[in-house]
């Protein structure tokens, strides 16, 4: 989107969870292109002290906690003059393991981190979208829905709900601006996958930077006859087609 003047125009943008490696490479590539940018995370960080007026970060915001999402509807509400989009990069995954053994309390925090975080953020901050005119909501998701990988069980569900919220919310409000997708994604090329990932192919696994130029440049693009939908963005490896996803990830 250009203005009259043919540049680029200058939108407003919260990122939830920019702590993480996603979250941060997002946020870093709209500064980047010059657009204003409210970031939230739990914990404190020097990463966005010294950026300038382009970018205010709030921390301490707990997206599970509701004085937090008042709080963050307030700075959304003053910081931001017009409508903005909202990028949910807020996300857990510990790592493969079998179903049995996945503890009750780590599947909830994998489940209030992927979908019930993104859930409240849409709770509290949808009808200001709509009230400032609209915007894109997006969030991310895993290609493991789309294959129901095993040792991935409650992780894969958590992502499930989130693109049926998506999905559910670009239904509910058609025709009042709002543009929701969610991104599957492969594996990110991170140092915790690496970790939790040591085997495989590493070949084809998403840059961060990649991402966060390509979500930067689509949540430019305010047409609502996308909303509602689930894209894919990963990179076939040469192995994809002629092997199974166990002979791909055997040890």
């Amino acid at each position: 989107m250009k203005n009259e003047a043919n540049e680029p125009m200058k939108l407003n943008y919260l990122v939830t969870g920019a702590n993480g490696p996603l979250g941060e490479a997002i946020a870093m590539q709209l500064i980047a292109n010059g657009h204003k940018v409210l970031v939230t995370s739990r914990a404190s960080s020097q990463r966005y002290r010294d950026l300038g007026q382009s970018v205010l970060h709030r921390d301490g915001i707990d997206l599970l906690e509701p004085e937090a999402l008042d709080t963050l509807r307030e700075a959304c509400a003053s910081y931001f003059q017009g409508g903005f989009h909202i990028i949910n990069c807020t996300g857990h995954y510990k790592g493969q393991e079998e179903y049995h053994l996945t503890d009750v309390n780590e599947s909830f925090k994998i489940f209030a981190s992927n979908y019930l975080a993104v859930q409240n953020t849409a709770t509290t901050l949808v009808p200001l979208q709509i009230e400032r005119g609209g915007g894109h909501f997006i969030a991310f998701s895993c290609n493991s829905v789309q294959y129901n990988y095993p040792q991935m069980a409650p992780f894969t569900a958590s992502k499930a709900a989130l693109e049926s919220l998506i999905k559910s919310l670009a239904n509910e409000y058609f025709g009042k601006g709002l543009v929701t997708t969610a991104f599957r994604l492969a594996t990110l090329r991170t140092d915790h996958e690496l970790q939790v990932k040591p085997y495989g192919d590493h070949a084809n696994w998403l840059e961060l930077n990649e991402v966060a130029e390509f979500v930067a440049n689509y949540s430019g693009q305010p047409s609502a006859l996308h909303s509602g939908n689930v894209m894919n963005l990963f990179h076939y490896s040469d192995t994809f087609f002629s092997k199974s996803y166990f002979e791909r990830i055997r040890r």
